[in-house]
């Protein structure tokens, strides 16, 4: 198949060069998603349109070991409560520092589980803090929240798609 838009045997229909490839895992997720509101008769929510976890790029972090990927995401799932409810503590008690380093904790884990929202916004919160913006990191910690929630809500079928990845068998 010739690429070149220019050449006399160009295939519109072929793969562009610089086009993007899309993520199968990401696509399914959104699919899956925007039938669930339809079904309900609900809009989608932007920012639940998709799994709040990168999933091929969690199994590259974990080695594609999908028994360990799926251990450390149940140990987030448990732990997510005593997170939050360690930054509510620091913010309440007006303790900023010690809300930054339970916020670049946070920043640590949502980068090895591939989730880039609660990454960022960790990452936001904690910088907010070092800056003693207490008032701005209440706001973000309150969105921090609801991602930690999204994120919790999204194991089970995370690691459902896992199990069902290593039951596949594997085309060599």
């Amino acid at each position: 198949m010739n690429l070149n838009p220019s050449a006399p045997n160009h295939d519109p229909g072929g793969i562009h060069p610089g086009a993007r490839q899309v993520d199968p895992i990401r696509l399914v997720d959104a699919i899956d998603t925007l039938l669930a509101s339809a079904a309900k008769g609900q809009p989608a929510a932007a920012s639940g349109a998709m799994s709040p976890f990168e999933l091929k790029s969690l199994l590259h972090r974990c080695l594609d070991d999908g028994v360990f990927c799926s251990m450390v995401l149940h140990k987030f799932a448990v732990r997510s409560a005593d997170q939050i409810a360690a930054l509510e503590r620091a913010l309440v008690s007006g303790n900023a520092a010690e809300l930054a380093e339970r916020a670049h904790g946070l920043k640590a884990v949502a980068a090895n589980l591939s989730a880039e929202r609660l990454r960022h916004l960790a990452d936001t919160l904690e910088r907010n803090a070092r800056g003693g913006d207490l008032e701005q990191a209440r706001a973000l910690l309150a969105l921090t929240r609801e991602e930690i929630a999204r994120c919790v809500e999204a194991v089970p079928k995370l690691l459902a798609r896992i199990a069902a990845r290593r039951r596949r068998p594997r085309s060599t």
